[in-house]
């Protein structure tokens, strides 16, 4: 089991703690990201690291990426090392420095679209950094 089954999402939820790493993660993101754009930067990386990479921090860096993902303002990627899509267990490329990361390009989503590339990559490449 990974931090992308129910029973592992709701295991690393069930004392409240998420919802306090939460409760504080998201405001200071929030205040972030907008700087990040005034500034004229065009990526920011999180990074969430646990013990194995397979549980806790995928299920943060899933919410993460979720959360702003719905905003419809950022490109959100995400990308695990531990943890790759069946589909592609066997991709060569993955040595990042951290279990789980979420990268928010700050352009603005059609920005984004006209180079379609990110998506492939967010897509068809898990562990590429």
């Amino acid at each position: 089991l990974t931090g992308f089954d129910r029973r592992i999402i709701e295991y690393v939820g069930r004392d409240g703690r998420l919802k306090e790493f939460y409760d504080r993660v998201l405001p200071l993101l929030e205040y972030l990201l907008p700087q990040y754009v005034q500034e004229g930067k065009a990526h920011l990386v999180i990074a969430i690291g646990c013990t194995g990479g397979r549980h806790r921090s995928v299920v943060i860096a899933e919410d993460l990426a979720a959360h702003f993902r719905a905003q419809d303002a950022y490109f959100v990627e995400v990308q695990h090392r531990d943890v790759a899509p069946p589909l592609l267990a066997l991709h060569p490329l993955q040595e990042l420095g951290q279990s789980a990361w979420v990268r928010a390009s700050l352009r603005r989503w059609a920005r984004a679209q006209r180079c379609h590339c990110r998506g492939v990559r967010a897509a068809t490449a898990a562990g590429v950094g």
